[in-house]
C-alpha cells in the first residue's frame, strides 16, 4: 500500500523583504457572511486552516517583534516601545509589557491605558483579546482564545477561536489561565493559579480550578474612601 502523500509545508513569504511590516496580519474590520478568507474565519469564530499563508506570515511577523522586545536592552525604552506598538493591534498610553512576552499574532491584542503585563505572559490571540484600562496581569498569566474540535481527525486540520474580554481596573493573579470566550467584568480580581472557564461579573473576586466566586470587591464612592483591604 502506498504511503500517504505528505501535505506541502507552508513557508513564510515576505512580499517586500525591505518592509517586514508587510506581512503583519491585517485584521478585517468588515467580515462577509459567510466569511471567505481564513483570516475572516479566524476572527469570526469559524473553523479555519492555521497554515494559510497570510496566517503563517502573520505569526512570523509577531515572532520578529517579540524577538526585539524580549531581547532588548532594558534601558532602551524607545526600542521596546516601538516593538510593542508594531506588535499589538492597539494600545493606550503608558502600557508596559515586561519581557518575555509571547503571542500568536499580536494584531488581535488591544490593551487599555496604563495596563501592565508582568513577566512571561502568553496570549493566543486568534480571536480578539481586549483588556481595559489600569489592569494588572501578574507573571505567567495565559490568555487563550484558540481551541479545537474534540474529534481527532477534525482537530488535526482545523481550529477556531473565541474572544476574551477583560474590563477596566482588573487584577489577574500569577499563573492564572483565562480560557476561550471568557469575559471578566470591571474591577474584578482573579486569584493566583486560577483557571477561568466562565464569565466573571464586575466587582467579583474569583479563585480556584475552575475559578469560583470568593467574595465581592468593595465599591468606592470617592478616592477619599480608599483604605487597604485584603
Amino acid at each position: 500500500m502506498a504511503a500517504a502523500k505528505a501535505e506541502p509545508q507552508a513557508y513564510v513569504v515576505v512580499p517586500n523583504p525591505d518592509n517586514i511590516k508587510s506581512i503583519k496580519l491585517q485584521v478585517p474590520t468588515v467580515i462577509p457572511s459567510p466569511p471567505v478568507t481564513e483570516t475572516e474565519k479566524l476572527v469570526s469564530g469559524e473553523l479555519y486552516n492555521c497554515m494559510d499563508q497570510a496566517l503563517v506570515n502573520g505569526r512570523a511577523f509577531a515572532k520578529v517583534c517579540m524577538q526585539t522586545l524580549n531581547t532588548s536592552d532594558p534601558l532602551d525604552i524607545n526600542t521596546r516601545n516601538k516593538a510593542t506598538l508594531d506588535l499589538l493591534g492597539t494600545k493606550g498610553e503608558n502600557v508596559w509589557i515586561e519581557p518575555p512576552f509571547f503571542c500568536d499574532y499580536g494584531s488581535n491584542i488591544h490593551l487599555g491605558t496604563a495596563t501592565y503585563l508582568n513577566f512571561n505572559c502568553t496570549f493566543l490571540d486568534g480571536a480578539p483579546i481586549r483588556i481595559g484600562a489600569r489592569c494588572f496581569l501578574a507573571p505567567n498569566v495565559s490568555i487563550y482564545t484558540a481551541t479545537h474540535p474534540i474529534e481527532p481527525r477534525a482537530r488535526s486540520i482545523s481550529e477556531y477561536s473565541k474572544p476574551v474580554t477583560i474590563g477596566d481596573d482588573c487584577w489577574i493573579g500569577g499563573c492564572s489561565i483565562i480560557l476561550p470566550g471568557v469575559t471578566i467584568g470591571d474591577c474584578s480580581v482573579v486569584g493566583a493559579g486560577s483557571v477561568v472557564t466562565k464569565d466573571v461579573p464586575p466587582y467579583t473576586v474569583v479563585a480556584g480550578n475552575p475559578a469560583k466566586k470568593i467574595k465581592d470587591v468593595p465599591r468606592l464612592t470617592s478616592d477619599a474612601a480608599i483604605v487597604p483591604s485584603k
